[in-house]
């Protein structure tokens, strides 16, 4: 019997790993491997260890060369995969190689995120001399070789990677700087007080130069590097950079070869099922009171024509009457397949608008989301004349509104557009959205003296029409009595 041809792109932890489950559970498949480092797999974890010298790398490989031969495994290794072939089911390497399958994993990992910091490439060579990212064996053999030969170094990214990254440049270095351009380290783990400790104690213990608040913005030097420049005018020597700002996960060949590309930010975090019996267009947004949610995710299916109502009776009670923030995704909705992300963001200046904006600017999006800012002029609220100036070269209101938006959203790595158009509002967003082909629209609502007033407002007005995805962000919580007077209203409703 012909074994079936298994194909996997990625020779990091994940892929090793996973074909080393199907080989303990007996899958029986003609396998071949794909890896962008010319190595067996090894441990990404212990290369802090190798940077600090406590660890040899031989003691980090899981798999050498030889396990593949032994396990009648094909590896290219140094071959990155270029295309996927869904439809002769072929992947296409950089070296011209075409491998067909059956079956096909992609594993392809991440790589390092270097933020748009003036000087951190050289057009045409790379990163500038002196210039460091801390993700494979190879980042970390050049940093250890370049750093035995300087003095000075600076680690740009206080979480957990830039600390072991500035720990290990110890070893090698005299004196190490790391820079953070949040307010306390490691702010996605640890509240202020608690980032305020690690501090202290990097640097009364480890002798290493902590600056928080930070905002790097150019790496200085001609020729190699000789220091680099705070938001703030300061300047720090150094000849050694280390950029251990993050990590953005390998999408680009998935994407490209026309498959649906999305991030789930809950992945590994502990989830609580609760199981309730009853209505659950009530149910749903009094759990999320006791349980003081921040998001509700809500599924609903698009809509045959334009006119019609798209929301059933859970979706949208779940947006009338929610204390939090809901997100509306269309079950059905494919217009993202094969290109980058679009949002649209209504805005009128209002405090609910900018809880919308800063809701954008806090989320993470692949590279190059676009983002298309709106301010809609009501032509009910205005006269013609007052209509005629907005949609002028001196609409200032509106103009304003976008002005506040784009601001807001200005640090994050997004292409933004923005207009102004006239309109009845509700109309105006979803058509916009529809002719936009968008794929997500963020719609914020004020803070309500009770719950009734957003059945007729804006946000569930965008929420029922829209052909996309919505997410309708609350500006503030609502209190328990007035979420508890909806119930009951809800409940005198139903009965």
């Amino acid at each position: 019997m012909i074994k079936q041809r298994l194909v996997v792109i990625g020779n990091g932890m994940a892929g090793a790993r996973t074909v080393e489950e199907i080989l303990a559970r007996g899958g029986d498949f003609d396998i071949t491997m794909f890896g962008d480092e010319p190595y067996g797999n090894y441990n990404r974890i212990m290369l802090s260890n190798v940077l600090a010298g406590v660890e040899d790398e031989s003691g980090i490989f899981l798999n050498d060369l030889s396990w593949y031969a032994e396990n009648g495994i094909t590896l290219h290794a140094g071959v990155r995969i270029d295309r996927i072939d869904r439809k002769r089911r072929t992947v296409h390497g950089a070296d011209g190689s075409e491998t067909p399958y059956d079956k096909l994993v992609i594993a392809t990992g991440s790589s390092a995120f270097v933020p748009p910091i003036k000087g951190a490439h050289v057009p045409g060579r790379g990163y500038h001399q002196g210039v460091f990212v801390f993700r494979t064996l190879d980042d970390t053999r050049a940093m250890i070789r370049y750093a035995k030969e300087h003095e000075r170094a600076v680690v740009i990214g206080g979480g957990l990677l830039g600390l072991e990254a500035a720990r290990g440049l110890q070893n090698h270095m005299p004196h190490v700087t790391l820079v953070h351009a949040v307010g306390h380290l490691m702010e996605r783990q640890l509240n202020e007080r608690a980032g305020a400790t690690l501090k202290t104690a990097v640097e009364q213990k480890l002798g290493i130069d902590v600056i928080v608040n930070g905002m790097t913005t150019e790496i200085t030097g001609k020729h190699a590097v000789t220091g680099v420049k705070l938001a703030d005018g300061r300047l720090i020597e150094c000849d050694v950079v280390v950029v251990a700002a993050g990590i953005r996960p390998n999408t680009q060949v998935a994407a490209e070869s026309g498959l649906v590309v999305e991030r789930l930010r809950a992945i590994g975090i502990p989830a609580q099922v609760t199981i309730m019996r009853g209505d659950p267009a009530f149910l749903i947004p009094f759990a999320a009171r006791k349980w003081s949610s921040d998001l509700i995710l809500v599924r609903a299916h698009n809509r045959i024509k334009f006119r019609n109502w798209l929301l059933g009776s859970v979706a949208k009670s779940v947006v009338e009457y929610a204390p939090c923030s809901v997100e509306v995704v269309r079950a059905d909705q494919s217009n993202a397949i094969g290109r980058n992300m679009r949002i649209l963001l209504p805005t009128d200046g209002s405090e609910a608008s900018l809880a919308a904006t800063q809701a954008i600017a806090e989320m993470e999006f692949p590279h190059d989301t676009e983002v298309k800012v709106v301010s809609v002029i009501n032509p009910i609220k205005y006269s013609l004349e007052e209509i005629g100036l907005l949609r002028g070269k001196n609409s200032e209101r509106a103009h304003r509104a976008i002005g506040k938006a784009v601001n807001m959203l200005g640090s994050a790595p997004l292409n933004i557009t923005a207009e102004v158009i006239a309109g009845r509002r509700v109309r105006q967003i979803v058509s916009r959205a529809r002719d936009w082909d968008a794929d997500l629209i963020v719609v914020g609502t004020a803070e309500r003296q009770g719950l009734k007033r957003l059945s007729r407002g804006t946000a569930v007005g965008v929420a029922n029409r829209a052909h996309c995805s919505v997410r309708v962000v609350r500006g503030n919580r609502v209190s328990h009595s007035e979420q508890h007077q909806a119930e009951q209203d809800y409940l005198r409703k139903v009965a």
